[in-house]
């Protein structure tokens, strides 16, 4: 358990353009989503038909997120606007969003 606590540490400060890649895909999922989604670890959608980003690769394949968020994503549910975002910002919300999953 330790050497997997080191190795992952390690790996984290290896690698800090994933942390900065996870914060970009929050802000993203709060400024894009938040009015609607619960985008976080815990908390309830403001609307209802909205899944918890938590809980959305129960309903969706999330590896797909990158493709559908750069080509435009289709609306899931009624309130929900199409739109498409930057190829940078595609990976970074799918990155965030696959981070938060419960399983």
């Amino acid at each position: 358990m330790i050497a997997l606590l080191v190795a992952a540490a390690a790996l984290a400060a290896s690698r800090p353009d994933i942390d900065a890649e996870l914060r970009r895909g929050e802000a993203i999922a709060v400024a894009r989503c938040g009015r609607c989604h619960a985008v976080g670890l815990d908390g309830v959608s403001l609307r209802q038909a909205a899944p918890p980003f938590r809980e959305l690769g129960r309903v969706y394949p999330v590896a797909d997120l990158i493709e559908a968020l750069a080509q435009g994503a289709t609306p899931t549910h009624a309130d929900m606007p199409p739109f498409t975002l930057p190829l940078a910002e595609a990976r970074a919300l799918s990155a965030y969003v696959r981070s938060i999953q419960t399983r």
